[in-house]
Order: structure tokens, then sequence, then C-alpha cells
């Protein structure tokens, strides 16, 4: 749907799980003006659903959460809500990560690294959303949007000497973007920036997002690498779901949940 519309439906529906099923009545504050769907700052704990926020704080101990964690709507916090309580069970992120990047079953060895918010050494201001390195050499560099308009785009004013001290080397070894011009990388910075990382048909840059956001599908759908693979986030939750559903209680009731918070708009 077009993006207005799926940001109208997506805040709305939130101020009222805030309000229903938080049990917040109180609208947070963003740039001086109240939001239904914005949590006090003292509050930010309560957008992650169930016991999610002590696993954050398990998996990245010496981190601050990213700006904005006090907006429902914030991807960030719900890519955790995903993927924390499933590294608690390895052996289910496992099949959901051999489902993403189109592998078989028992591909996916011993997960060595886990990082939320991860620097890629690149850019030191923006990070990618999470990394999953395995100990068979996969690496996989996850993008989780949500009711952004878009993806990122370079806004620094020092583009000749950026592309110079970083990007012109950052892409002569990556393997699908040797060829890129300078206009070319920066027109599609975010997305060029993950998919630069592919260094060897080892390397994955996943893009998770809701289909329904037409601004987001239109500008990722134009990269047509065999490494590089888009996913709905209704398709994921549901499978998720269906994985644990009669069979590990906790599970499907976090993703129940989950389901509602974000999908149910």
């Amino acid at each position: 749907m077009k993006y207005d519309e799926f940001k109208k439906r997506v805040t709305k529906h939130l101020g009222k799980y805030m309000e229903k099923n938080l049990g917040i009545k109180e609208d947070g504050l963003f740039k001086n003006k109240e939001y239904g769907h914005v949590l006090s700052d003292e509050l930010v704990a309560e957008n992650f659903i169930g016991e999610t926020y002590p696993l954050y704080e398990k998996y990245c101990p010496n981190k601050e959460l990213p700006v904005y964690s006090n907006h429902l709507n914030s991807s960030q916090v719900m890519g955790m809500n995903f993927f924390l309580p499933l590294l608690e069970n390895r052996d289910i992120l496992n099949r959901v990560v051999e489902k993403i990047i189109g592998k078989e079953e028992g591909t996916l060895t011993d997960l060595v690294t886990v990082d939320f918010e991860h620097r890629c050494g690149q850019d030191e201001k923006t990070e990618i959303d999470l990394f999953l390195e395995y100990a068979n050499g996969i690496r996989i560099f996850f993008e989780m949007k949500y009711s952004e308009n878009g993806y990122g785009i370079f806004s620094g004013f020092n583009r000749d000497e950026v592309w110079d001290n970083k990007y012109s080397n950052f892409i002569a070894n990556s393997l699908y973007l040797k060829n890129l011009t300078k206009e070319e990388f920066f027109y599609d910075y975010q997305i060029n920036r993950n998919i630069g990382m592919i260094n060897s048909l080892k390397d994955y840059a996943v893009f998770i997002l809701p289909y329904d956001n037409e601004s987001l599908i239109k500008e990722i759908t134009k990269f047509n690498y065999n490494n590089v693979k888009t996913v709905d986030w209704n398709y994921l939750a549901y499978y998720v779901y269906n994985l644990v559903v009669g069979k590990n209680r906790e599970l499907e009731n976090h993703y129940r949940e989950f389901i509602l918070k974000y999908l149910e708009y």
C-alpha cells in the first residue's frame, strides 16, 4: 500500500496497542510533540515483548539502546524482539536462518558471533542491525525495516573524501559491486553498504521488511543478486510461529504477541 497509508495504519494500531496491551495511556514526546505510539523514556523496556529486555542486556551488555527505542515502531527493537528469543533456542534459529538464505536444514554449524547494531568498520555513524557468523564461515548481515520511508542515503558533505578513503576500496573487495560508480553507490547508500559486505559466496545480505510498505519494497526489489535475500516480516513471523506452535509454549506466546503487536495493523 502507499507509504502514507501504511505509516498511518501502523502508528494508529501501535497507539491502541500501547494503551490496551501495555496499559500505558500517557503519550510520549518526539520533537516536543506527543504521539500515541511513543513511550516516555523511562518506559523504554516496555517496548520489548515478554522477557526480551533481559535478553537484550545479556547479548548487548556494553551497548546503548538504539536511538528512538522508545518508539513502538522502532525497526531495531522489532528486530531484537524477533531474534533475541531465538538466540536462546539455537536449533530453531538455525532453521529460520537456513530458510532465509535458502540453505538445507543442517547447513549451519555453531554460531560464533552475534552482534546487534554491528559496526562494519566502513562508517562510524551507521550500523548494520544484526550480524551473525557461523563456525563454517557463513556470515549474514541483516537490515530490518518497518515503517521507514525508504532506506538510508548518504547525507554527508564529504562524499569525495569518504569515497576515496573508504568506499572505493570497500566495493573493490565486494562480490557484486566492483563496477559501481561513486554516484551509483551513494544513490542507494544503505542498501549498497550492506550488499558490499558480501565478499564471498559464504556471505549474505538479508533485508527484512513489510512488503505492505510500498516505499521500501520499491527500493529493494531492484537488487537481484544470489546472496542478497529479501524477506517479508509477515512471512517470517508466521514461519517461526508455525515452527513452535504446540511444541514450545513460551515461544508460541512470544511470536503470537509479536504478530499482534507489529503485523495486525
